[in-house]
């Protein structure tokens, strides 16, 4: 619970009420938080993705995380080798 004085003391996320979801309105907001906290979020910044698809999946879109992926396979499974196509299914009739 907050008290009044702190509600006070708060600075708003930046927002733009005509059209949140564009690029600039994401950069508004790294910026706010670099200057808030003094962290970089440089990598943050660079994504493909179209922030207009995003209303109703997120708030205050501010940027994206790199998750490393990877493929694996074809490994032995009950001393048969199995891709990924197998374990999927998707070489099945």
């Amino acid at each position: 619970m907050t008290t009044d004085a702190a509600a006070q003391d708060r600075t708003p996320v930046p927002r733009d009420r005509a059209d949140d979801y564009t690029r600039d309105a994401a950069r508004l907001r790294r910026e706010f938080l670099e200057q808030q906290t003094g962290a970089s979020l440089n990598h943050v910044a660079q994504y493909s993705l179209d922030p207009a698809t995003l209303p109703g999946n997120i708030e205050h879109f501010t940027g994206v995380a790199q998750l490393p992926i990877g493929i694996a396979g074809p490994a032995i499974v009950a001393e048969e080798w199995v891709t990924a196509h197998d374990a999927y299914g998707r070489n099945r009739p």
